[in-house]
């Protein structure tokens, strides 16, 4: 069996016999054994550094209209 779906914002893949969501999973970001480097989260299938990402700033799609330093937005 293979074949993708998506629910809500969540896209559900069949990797290697497990159904996963590859729109979060950190193993399996984006497509299946697609891993996120160490310190890199999945934020919708993409690999993202939570801490300096200005799109993911501390969690996905929190948005900085500045700088993202350690996960805290910048706004000066």
């Amino acid at each position: 069996m293979a074949g993708t779906g998506v629910f809500g914002s969540h896209k559900w893949t069949w990797c290697g016999g497990l159904c996963v969501d590859s729109s979060h999973n950190r193993f399996h970001c984006g497509a299946c054994s697609n891993r996120c480097a160490f310190g890199e989260h999945c934020c919708n299938g993409d690999c993202v550094d939570l801490f300096s990402n200005a799109s993911h700033c501390g969690f996905c799609n929190h948005v900085c209209e500045g700088v993202c330093t350690f996960g805290i937005c910048d706004y000066a």
